[in-house]
């Protein structure tokens, strides 16, 4: 063979290499890219269903609630075994006390003096845990008798030790709360709209791509207001839940449009006086929140175009002696 047909043979064994290479290159390109469109597609897809679920929430956040504390059960609620009588954990540590026997083990490493000595602490630690059981009995029929004589001044620390309203707190809303008497709340939720309400509509393309468009003034104002009275259905579930009330005077405020000046305001833009029995009565899985105000004596306007305006709140009549 010639050394030009040996460097022919060379040029043709490098170019295939090279062939091979770029073959490689090509493919390994062609696959980052599909990577990269899954990536994309899967980015897009999960920026979507936050969006979506951020909706979701939006919308149902009056279906959830805690639930309601039976404070007549509480009180009438038996003790947990007689007072200076052997408590159930008591009970269970002697009996195995009782019916202690070596084994082969125990007997053979002399351990049957230590383990007894063991079961005999487990009794006196017993002791100490049906003496809580009782303490946390009393402590629950204490709570219940003062609750149930109108003692105004443990409702706010029921709700304080209860926090109903954490979720509801999550999604940009924060409660102030008012004993007016031992029947009669009131409470003022303070709502977001621009941290709280999406302001963009978001989708995936068909090339797995993610599509923002600005929301529709109607569909955000729509929404916001649902959100508003969702919200405020919700605090109420939550009070009435949670304490024997039979009314709650309910303020939500929030950003409203000031007709007079043109700009965005925070002023109360719902106000309401909700009753247990018909709040109770409700099937939230069903209602639209926004449409369930007519079942209550309320103040609220709302235009499609401008959104919530502001309104007087409801005038309140309670007996005196508030907290």
């Amino acid at each position: 063979m010639s050394f030009y047909s040996t460097l022919k043979k060379i040029d043709r064994a490098n170019k295939r290499a090279v062939r091979n290479s770029e073959r490689r290159r090509r493919e390994l390109n062609r696959i980052q890219k599909a990577n990269q469109r899954l990536a994309e597609a899967e980015a897009a897809q999960l920026e979507v269903d936050l969006y979506e679920n951020r909706i979701e929430v939006l919308r149902s956040i009056h279906m959830d609630c805690n639930e309601p504390i039976d404070w007549e059960g509480l009180l009438t609620e038996s003790p947990p075994f007689p007072q200076n009588s052997t408590g159930p954990n008591e009970r269970v540590a002697i009996e195995k006390l009782s019916t202690y026997k070596p084994g082969l083990r125990d007997k053979l490493f002399g351990r049957g003096d230590a383990q007894k000595e063991k079961l005999q602490q487990d009794i006196e630690t017993a002791k100490k845990e049906d003496l809580e059981l009782y303490k946390e009995w009393e402590e629950r029929v204490s709570w219940a008798q003062k609750i149930l004589s109108g003692d105004a001044a443990l409702y706010i620390e029921v709700m304080k030790e209860m926090d109903p309203f954490q979720d509801v707190s999550e999604i940009g809303s924060s409660i102030d709360m008012k004993v007016l008497d031992a029947d009669t709340m009131e409470a003022t939720v303070y709502v977001q709209s621009e941290e709280v309400i999406p302001s963009k509509v978001k989708s995936v393309t068909a090339a797995g791509k993610l599509s923002e468009k600005n929301m529709p003034k109607g569909a955000y104002y729509e929404l916001y207001q649902d959100y508003v009275c969702g919200v405020t259905l919700r605090v109420a579930r939550e009070i009435f839940a949670a304490l024997p009330v039979s009314k709650l005077y309910l303020h939500a405020v929030g950003e409203s449009l000031n007709t007079s000046t043109g700009h965005t305001e925070n002023n109360t833009i719902l106000s309401t006086l909700m009753d247990r029995d018909t709040v109770e009565s409700l099937n939230y899985s069903l209602i639209d929140p926004s449409d369930s105000m007519v079942n209550f004596e309320h103040k609220m306007k709302f235009q499609k175009t401008k959104g919530m305006l502001s309104v007087d709140r409801i005038t309140i009549h309670a007996r005196q002696g508030g907290v």
